[in-house]
């Protein structure tokens, strides 16, 4: 087993997932191929991720929410969009004319015989462009890189296996059972989506669960580039430069290196937060139809309340008060706007949580107060080249002179840098927020926060820089090739010498805990739920809720021979079977012995001595009796043998095989 290829394999479904999708959406509405520019992808992914998120939200409740759910959605979706129905009033009509243009064409097609290669010639003019969009393309570069960037890390990674890993899997799981809501009312919306890019990709949870931050990354560093470029009028250099800070100059941001593969609610929400935003103050990038922009825009506001409170409820508005302060006559109506269906989304989310709170017995402010202040979050930053009150104040100067600086170009052009002035406006309040210690603002939520405004600052500055020093990348294809590509190279190079991320002494995580998840995605992905058991220590519960049995060391060492001997006597018995199904074992057993010279430092994972040799003993025993017991995977850090009860009746393999 190679973690690289487990911990990508997520990622990469998803991409061959949104190629297929584009694919197929090509063939459909054979559109040119340079509308797929980056406002085209990212107001869809925004629009579609809310969407979907309020979609899960509505199946969980209706006790509806599974993969078949799911794929009858996806196709009524394509058929909707193919017969391109627009209202159903008029659908019969619409699916009589797509009928005969079809059977129109289909005998066209039978009696000309084309030439294929003709045909595909043709084809080509719809999937290949004409001429490369280098904007998308070094978006895309730029964020790719920060995902890498994170993925260095996975060796300092302190998040997996952890406490509260094992409690958000929980979460996740949860949605298996059509169940929404926990004892603390929690906002679960990222967890919603880790459970649907689990079921889309086919890969366990844990192992969603796992990789999932690295996907937030991704998509916050994309989202970023597009925001930077739209409110610094600079398509390469401002945006380049503000997200590779993001992704590489880790100690200039308040960002906790052992945690990089923690997903995080508060960066999944400001990826919804950031387009509103921008959306906003420059409306003709969404729509000019008033009532189309109040809807779309309550669909986002009601999923980033679903996510996050503290972007929802502090972040958001802030934004919307300094952007009605700041307002020109053009975007007057759509900032109203956004603030009507902000409140109509948000008042439809508190009353759902009070009706909740109040089936339960819980109080509504303790529900907020658990959201917006969070205790299983903790600020430290090892990698800091200052302190973290020096860093806050650099950059509220920063952020002071660059609006100084700005100043002339707005009072002159005001239309043009209106957005820009509101998010310079903006950043100062939020820093502003450290100085003010207010008690209901988490000082943690607060840095984290921090940490991707920053890249939106650095952009500001890099545009007006660019601006006032008449800076561009070359207009010719290959000069722009390599103009961009020295850009990379050389920043990139900076960060490595400047910086020293890659050769800072962080705390690496224990290979025993790499193993464990690895094993355990493994089973996930290729045995069937709750035809087999595991024996492990007590974190092993929450890990098999949902998928299968658990045995702790305890009960396998003194009860589970005897439970052998009972089913070995019965198993061929169909009524015995019946009478004593408390002694029927799983098909498989897979038993979990961490080996003595594992580096584990968590107690939680490291078997005690007596426990190992008890453990042995059994596994012994059984060998003794004629059963088939194999070692299923064994390194330096772990063993797991598995003890088969019967044959090809627990892997998928075996079962599809044998039918």
């Amino acid at each position: 087993m190679v973690i690289l290829d487990n911990v990508l394999l997520g990622p990469f479904r998803v991409l061959l997932l949104f190629l297929g999708v584009l694919f197929v959406h090509q063939i459909v509405t054979k559109q040119p191929i340079k509308t797929y520019n980056l406002d085209y992808v990212v107001k869809r992914s925004i629009f579609f991720g809310s969407a979907i998120l309020l979609l899960i939200f509505a199946l969980v409740h209706f006790k509806m929410y599974d993969v078949f759910t799911l794929i009858s959605l996806f196709i009524g979706l394509l058929l909707y969009l193919y017969l391109d129905l627009g209202s159903f009033h008029n659908s019969a009509s619409q699916i009589q004319k797509k009928r005969k243009a079809f059977l129109l064409s289909f005998f066209k097609f039978m009696e000309e015989r084309p030439n294929i290669s003709k045909q595909v010639k043709k084809s080509k003019n719809f999937f290949i462009p004409k001429r490369i969009n280098f904007k998308v393309l070094t978006a895309f570069l730029v964020s790719f890189a920060c995902f890498v960037s994170r993925y260095l890390f996975l060796k300092n990674d302190l998040y997996t296996l952890s406490g509260l890993w094992i409690q958000n899997l929980e979460f996740v799981k949860q949605f298996n059972e059509n169940k929404w809501f926990t004892p603390g009312f929690i906002m679960l919306g990222e967890n919603a989506l880790i459970n649907f890019y689990s079921k889309i990709t086919g890969i366990s949870e844990e192992m969603a669960v796992h990789s999932f931050g690295l996907l937030e990354t991704f998509a916050v560093s994309l989202i970023l580039y597009w925001v930077v470029a739209k409110i610094t009028k600079s398509n390469f250099l401002a945006p380049m430069i503000g997200v590779l800070f993001f992704g590489f100059f880790y100690k200039y941001l308040p960002i906790n290196i052992n945690l990089l593969l923690e997903h995080n609610a508060l960066y999944m929400a400001i990826c919804f937060a950031l387009p509103l935003m921008l959306f906003t103050v420059k409306p003709e990038l969404l729509t000019n139809e008033k009532r189309k922009f109040f809807t779309l825009f309550f669909i986002v506001y009601t999923a980033l309340g679903l996510i996050n409170l503290f972007v929802a409820l502090i972040i958001m508005p802030i934004f919307l008060v300094i952007a009605i302060l700041l307002f020109t006559k053009k975007n007057l109506p759509y900032i109203l706007r956004s603030i009507l269906s902000y409140v109509s989304a948000i008042s439809l989310i508190s009353i759902v949580h009070v009706i909740a709170c109040w089936y339960t017995g819980t109080s509504f402010f303790s529900f907020l107060r658990e959201n917006i202040i969070l205790v299983d979050v903790y600020t430290y930053f090892p990698q800091l080249i200052i302190s973290i009150d020096e860093l806050v104040l650099v950059y509220s100067l920063l952020g002071g002179i660059t609006i100084l600086v700005l100043l002339p170009l707005f009072i002159k052009n005001r239309e043009k840098w209106n957005p820009a002035m509101v998010f310079l406006l903006f950043f100062n309040a939020i820093i502003a927020l450290k100085w003010l210690k207010l008690s209901w603002i988490d000082i943690d939520l607060y840095y984290q926060s921090m940490s991707v405004l920053i890249v939106i600052l650095i952009g500001i500055v890099c545009g007006v820089l660019v601006y006032y020093f008449k800076l561009s990348v070359p207009k010719k294809r290959n000069l722009r090739i390599i103009s961009i590509a020295s850009i990379f190279i050389v920043f990139i190079s900076v960060s490595y010498f400047t910086n020293s991320f890659f050769k800072y002494d962080f705390k690496k995580t224990d290979e025993l805990k790499t193993d464990i998840l690895l094993v355990y995605n493994d089973l996930s992905s290729n045995y069937l739920p709750f035809s087999y058991a595991v024996v492990n220590q007590d974190y092993g519960r929450s890990i098999s809720k949902s998928e299968h049995h658990f045995i702790n060391y305890n009960i396998f060492t003194k009860l589970y021979s005897k439970r052998d001997s009972i089913y070995q006597t019965i198993k061929d018995d169909e009524e015995l079977m019946k009478k004593n199904s408390s002694n029927i074992l799983p098909n498989s057993v897979f038993v979990f012995i961490p080996k003595n010279n594992s580096n584990s430092i968590d107690e939680n994972f490291i078997i005690k001595k007596e426990t190992a040799l008890e453990t042995d003993a059994q596994i012994n025993i059984l060998k003794n009796r004629g059963r088939k017991v194999k070692v299923y995977f064994e390194d330096d850090f772990l063993t797991v043998y598995e003890i088969i009860n019967k044959e090809n009746a627990s892997k998928l393999n075996d079962l599809i095989f044998d039918l």
